[in-house]
Parts: C-alpha cells; sequence; structure tokens
C-alpha cells in the first residue's frame, strides 16, 4: 500500500509539474511583453549612473537640465533633492559598464534575458549536485514545481524583470558557491568563500551569511570570503574612482537624515525643481502603470503603520542583532553534532534565512522584488524533507499559503503582501528548528540513533 502510494503521488506530481512548466511559460512572455513596452525605473537610474560616471560626472548628485543628452535622464528622479535616486554602490555601476555604449532598449533585452538565464541558472546549480537517494527525484519535481509556479509566475518576479532589479544575481552568486562546495573541486572552499565575499560587496547586508561559518567552526570559508570581499572592494575602489564612492557615501548619508525626519537640515534649491520631467525617454515609457502588487514592507514600515512613528534605525539594528543571535543559538543548539559537520546544506538553510531575517530588519525600504532571495532556503527545506509525512504535509500547504498571500490572492487581508512573507519566513524558521523534520534522509543507522539521542537532550 506504501509502495502504491508512493506511485501514485508520483504520476500527480507529474501532472502538476506539466502545470507548472505551462504557468512558467507564460510568466516568461509575460515579463518579456513588459519589458519590450516599458522602461524599468530601476534599471535606468543604473544605466543613467554608469553612463555619467564614465563621463566623468557625478553619478549621485547629477541633475539633468532640459537641452542635455537624454542619456542622461533619470525619468524617476526627484528635482526637490539634492540626490538621485541611484542607491546602489558604485561596485554595481562597474558591472554595468560592458553594455554602456548599447541602446537602451536593447540594455533593456538584455537584463531582461540575464535576469531569467539568472533565476533558471539558480535552480539548475542548487539541484546539480543534490545528493541523490531513492525519494530525490520526488523532491526535485516538488522544488520546480513551487519554482516555476509559486516563484516564476508570483508577482514579486513580475515586479522583479518589469522594474529591472538585481537580487536574482545575488541569488545566482550564492547558488554557484554551494553549487562548488557540493562538487568535487580543488580549493573549492576557496572559490566559493571568494564569490560569497564578491556578493558581500555588490550587497552589504549579506555578511551575516558569515555568522553560520562561525556557527558551524567553518574558518577556511570564512577567512575565503573576507579575502574575496577585500579583494573586490580594492578592485572596485580602483575601478570606479575615490570620488565615486566619497559622493555614495555623502548621498546615502543624506538620504538616512531625511528618513530619520531631519531633512529640513538639508538646504536645497533647484530652479527646476518645478519642472515636469518627461516620462518617454529614448522611446521606453517609465509611466509607472500599476501592473504588479507592491508596497514596502520592511519591518520599519510595518512598525510605522502600527505605531504611528517611524523608529530609529539604530533601534531596528538593536533588535535585527537579539534576533539573529537568539536563531544562531536555536541553529547551534540544533546542529552542533558531529553528524552535521560537513552539511553545507544547513550552513545555507542557516545563513539564507539569516539574510532574509535582516533583510526585513535593517532600516531600508523592502519591496516584494527581494522575495527572489526565498529560492534557496526553499529548495534546502523541500530538498530535505519527507514528502510521504502528513507533518510535511502541513508545513508545505502553510508554504503555498504564505506565497499566494504574499502575491496579494488575498486582498481583503490587512497588509496581506507583508502577511503573506512573514508567514513564509516564520514557517521556513520554525522548520530549520523543528526536530526530526530536515536532514535525516542520508543518514546511516547510527547517526540517526546519535540523532535522536541529541533530540531526547534537547526536548
Amino acid at each position: 500500500m506504501y509502495k502504491y502510494n508512493q506511485k501514485v503521488f508520483n504520476k500527480i506530481l507529474n501532472i502538476i509539474l506539466i502545470f507548472a512548466i505551462i504557468i512558467s511559460t507564460l510568466g516568461f512572455f509575460r515579463d518579456l511583453s513588459n519589458t519590450v513596452k516599458y522602461g524599468g525605473v530601476d534599471l535606468r537610474n543604473r544605466v543613467v549612473g554608469t553612463r555619467l560616471l564614465n563621463k566623468g560626472f557625478d553619478p549621485y548628485f547629477y541633475k539633468w537640465t532640459p537641452g542635455e543628452d537624454e542619456k542622461f535622464l533619470d525619468p524617476s528622479d526627484d528635482y526637490k533633492l539634492p540626490f538621485t535616486k541611484l542607491t546602489v554602490p558604485p561596485s554595481i555601476l562597474i558591472l554595468h559598464k560592458p553594455f554602456i555604449n548599447l541602446p537602451y532598449f536593447t540594455q533593456r533585452i538584455i537584463w531582461f534575458c540575464l535576469q531569467w538565464g539568472a533565476f533558471l541558472g539558480s535552480c539548475l546549480l542548487l539541484i546539480k549536485n543534490s545528493d541523490r537517494n531513492e525519494n530525490s527525484g520526488l523532491n526535485i519535481k516538488a522544488f520546480w514545481i513551487i519554482a516555476l509556479t509559486f516563484l516564476s509566475a508570483h508577482s514579486f518576479w513580475k515586479l522583479h524583470v518589469y522594474v529591472g532589479q538585481m537580487y536574482v544575481y545575488y541569488v545566482f552568486l550564492i547558488s554557484l558557491a554551494y553549487f562548488i562546495l557540493k562538487g568535487k573541486i580543488k580549493f573549492k572552499e576557496f572559490i566559493a568563500g571568494a564569490l560569497i565575499g564578491l556578493t558581500i560587496n555588490l550587497r552589504p547586508p549579506i555578511i551575516v551569511l558569515i555568522l553560520p561559518m562561525i556557527i558551524f567552526k567553518k574558518f577556511k570559508l570564512m577567512g575565503a570570503t573576507l579575502f574575496g570581499f577585500c579583494l573586490s572592494s580594492l578592485a572596485f575602489f580602483v575601478l570606479a574612482g575615490q570620488k565615486a564612492w566619497v559622493s555614495y557615501f555623502s548621498a546615502m548619508s543624506a538620504i538616512a537624515k531625511i528618513k530619520a525626519d531631519v531633512g529640513a537640515s538639508i538646504s536645497y534649491t533647484n530652479k527646476l525643481q518645478n519642472f515636469v520631467i518627461p516620462k518617454v525617454v529614448e522611446g521606453m515609457d517609465f509611466e509607472y502603470q500599476g501592473l504588479v502588487p507592491s508596497e514596502n514592507t520592511s519591518m520599519q514600515q510595518v512598525l510605522k503603520s502600527i505605531l504611528g512613528f517611524m523608529v530609529s534605525g539604530n533601534i531596528l539594528i538593536f533588535i535585527c542583532g537579539v534576533i539573529l543571535l537568539i536563531y544562531s543559538i536555536a541553529a547551534f543548539s540544533k546542529y552542533h553534532s558531529k553528524i552535521y559537520r560537513n552539511n553545507w546544506d544547513v550552513l545555507f538553510l542557516v545563513g539564507t534565512l539569516m539574510i532574509l531575517i535582516g533583510d526585513f530588519w535593517i532600516p531600508a525600504p523592502r519591496y516584494p522584488y527581494n522575495d527572489i532571495q526565498f529560492l534557496i532556503p526553499l529548495f534546502l527545506v523541500i530538498k530535505n524533507i519527507n514528502l510521504y509525512s502528513y507533518k510535511t504535509l502541513v508545513y508545505i500547504i502553510i508554504i503555498i499559503l504564505g506565497l499566494s498571500i504574499s502575491a496579494s490572492m488575498f486582498v481583503w487581508l490587512p497588509k496581506e503582501i507583508a502577511l503573506g512573507q512573514f508567514i513564509l519566513l516564520g514557517t521556513l524558521i520554525l522548520m530549520s528548528l523543528t526536530n526530526n523534520l530536515l536532514f535525516t534522509k542520508n543518514l546511516d543507522s547510527d547517526d540517526k540513533n546519535q540523532l535522536q539521542d541529541l533530540n531526547n537532550n534537547i526536548t
């Protein structure tokens, strides 16, 4: 009977997977249509910033005036503020330089292809070196169903592609590091650490990934990560120039002052502050069409909507540190046994969940396109569970519910996007700490007995 249920379940997954591929394909062409029609406001400010940097202008405080080349115009710029909309560090602008001489429409198409390529590439890298057992094919099918139906067809991915965001590339680099560590490559910890260090340089909050390296005593990987960070920092500093970095930190300081409600201390007058910026630039429409549900779901914004005032950034960072410390202690308590010592899945699951925790608590806007960062922990959870367990089925249903709510499928719920995200993150954290749920499929009998003794001692 048990084998019969397995066979039926496998057939059901095959049917669902076919529908998932169809849904994802439709999503692909929907994204392509939006890419061709609309300009992508986030991609635009990075392209303009790269062009300005290349011409020797300040990409963080430049104000376009009528009569100048529209290649340097960002339609989303606010002329009532002294700085531009550009908030990425100069290191990101350096990555855009290979495309600098291409027309904007061409760059928009290239960026579309790179985003989808990074998404599918991340999935393949995660799956490629997965541990094999009798049920691993089933788990991989389940992951593809989640990835194609609830990620690539989700509104957050539509928004990511629509505005031309970067987060999928950070996911790709971390997935590549995971792939290398799971393989049989020489100096794999050095190479993977260097990749993680580069990723931290591009997205500094990812530095929390070092915490699980400390918890699980992966000091060689941590050293390589710090080396990669320092080396890439030096390279980006030389390539972008000191002036660009000084300007970047000056702009970020000014933005922080405004967010702290002391913006009155910034004195700025621009004769063009009432200038109506054209929304069609280089032949592309940059008028926001409201095609995708979006809201700022950072804890700073959520707490403001509840409390009626903005919580200080320092307080948020302190709370974030406390939460990460508590989770670190809980993860160490569960995974300190030697049977997990060389399990890279554990390190990457704990690390990517820490990245998501920090993502919500840092004092900066957080929009749904950040949710592509759920890809890695979702894979690691689905890969390492027993799909035939009723307990697992409950967790999977809650995960799907969280993804559905965050896609605004239940608009009558208050703050439905944030609520869905919190349900998803909370469920993954709970699963990572639940006894006898994850990382038990590939253990031998001695390890399983040791694990049972360990769980008994904990409880």
